[in-house]
């Protein structure tokens, strides 16, 4: 289809030939040839067409913070002008090296060429990368652009949590009261030909379990009761992570608040545990009662971490000590180590800390302080505050949650505080370990 440019050329050959005829001047006869000429040339010479356009093939799922490379081959052969090549990103993600619009000259002859940038994946959850746009022009403007997408090249991606980079820490002798515990041991189970103890009989144990010559010779010295062999049981502890899925863990950016990197420490959390062998379930709490059962293995690490992707903050009121009382059975059966993340910086710590007294009532007393952890995401260090108000507010609410702190660890919690601004995941959770 013609443009309103060769209508501009029509008019001005139409002007000039007019104003010659009326004042019989040939100069302005000839000249008004020249648009003339101008049109007939533009005519011939055809708009860029029959682009070719080969992605180089890309991963379905990337992590947080990966950083892509798209790779274009480009090919035309018939026609002259500029074309443009556009490809649309999702809006959280971070182009890091060269443009997602680039511009070709389209001369005479064939036309070939590279198209290439590399972005970052910013942020969680599933996305759509465009497929390339091209769009043609004419030399001379006389025909309008042609424009069209290459298919092929459209890609939709997965965009996971991060993987946080926790080395084994060996050499932890204690039941579930460490960050780390890689030797506990479960106590339900299947059990193994490995003993263990001899202990006194509880209502329940199995009579075929009963150590018959120890009960009889502790029956010859008056202690009636009997006395039952315990085996190991196979595969190791439980951990139940309880995460924080309240409106108050979105201070920030979408892309950087402390929910975010919540996510990514749970992640990390559960890759861990679960390539050590140990069970692990979860539940989200100020989130409806999102509850995910327990098992072991690289299955479950793939079924949580697929439902992190989507995961989003709720305006449900639900108080860490409801939670409790959800994972009621899962703690009285299991005993698991419990990990909490969440910020305490925000109005909702009373309700911790009454969870945690909570928690503490059901495991009753012990010596080696209480099988939890609380993981800690500053919400105010994440942006860098700005002037001195900006700070003095970020410290002000630092001293606010001194105490919050204080009265964790005096209930036996172990608290790990994290501000993702500093320092990563990892490095804070092995300097707790070591200062244990």
């Amino acid at each position: 289809m013609l443009s309103k440019r060769i209508i501009g050329y029509v008019t001005a050959f139409i002007t000039l030939f007019l104003i010659g005829i009326v004042t019989g001047n040939v100069t302005v006869l000839v000249i008004s040839l020249i648009p003339v000429f101008v049109i007939i040339v533009g005519m011939m010479i055809p708009v860029p067409d029959s682009i070719r356009i080969a992605m180089d093939e890309i991963p379905d799922t990337y992590r947080v913070g990966d950083i892509v490379t798209i790779h274009c081959k480009i090919e035309a052969g018939s026609g002259s002008g500029p074309v443009i090549l556009s490809q649309k990103l999702p809006e959280t993600f971070e182009l890091v090296e060269g443009s997602n619009i680039k511009l070709l000259w389209k001369g005479f002859g064939k036309l070939s060429a590279e198209y290439r940038y590399r972005f970052r994946c910013s942020k969680r959850g599933e996305y759509t990368i465009e497929p390339v746009q091209w769009e043609s022009s004419h030399l001379l403007g006389f025909i309008n652009p042609k424009s069209a997408e290459v298919p092929e090249t459209g890609k939709d991606i997965t965009v996971k949590p991060k993987m946080l980079n926790v080395r084994r820490i060996r050499g932890i002798k204690s039941l579930a009261t460490s960050p780390m515990p890689v030797i506990d041991i479960a106590r339900m189970g299947v059990a193994t030909t490995d003993f263990r103890e001899i202990r006194n009989y509880n209502v329940g144990d199995p009579v075929r379990m009963i150590n018959w010559k120890a009960t009889a010779r502790r029956a010859s010295m008056g202690i009636p009761r009997p006395l039952v062999n315990e085996y190991e049981v196979e595969g190791k502890k439980m951990i139940w992570v309880f995460l924080d899925g309240s409106v108050n863990m979105q201070v920030g950016t979408a892309i950087e608040n402390p929910f975010e990197y919540a996510l990514e420490a749970t992640n990390g959390v559960l890759h861990y545990y679960l390539d050590q062998g140990y069970k692990a379930g979860m539940y989200i709490y100020h989130h409806g009662g999102t509850l995910y059962y327990p098992d072991a293995g690289k299955r479950q690490f793939n079924k949580l971490s697929r439902e992190l992707i989507d995961v989003k903050t709720s305006e449900i009121e639900e108080s860490f000590s409801q939670a409790i009382d959800r994972c009621r059975r899962y703690m009285l059966g299991y005993n698991p180590f419990c990990i909490v993340i969440t910020r305490l910086d925000s109005t909702s710590s009373e309700s911790l800390i009454e969870g945690v007294k909570k928690l503490a009532k059901l495991r009753g007393r012990r010596k080696k302080g209480l099988p939890l952890m609380v993981i800690s995401i500053t919400g105010y260090n994440i942006i860098e505050p700005k002037g001195p108000y900006g700070e003095a507010a970020v410290k002000f609410r630092e001293l606010e949650t001194r105490p919050v702190f204080r009265h964790l660890r005096a209930l036996g919690a172990s608290v790990l505080e994290w501000n993702p601004g500093k320092t990563d995941f990892g490095t804070v959770l092995l300097r707790q370990v070591k200062t244990k």
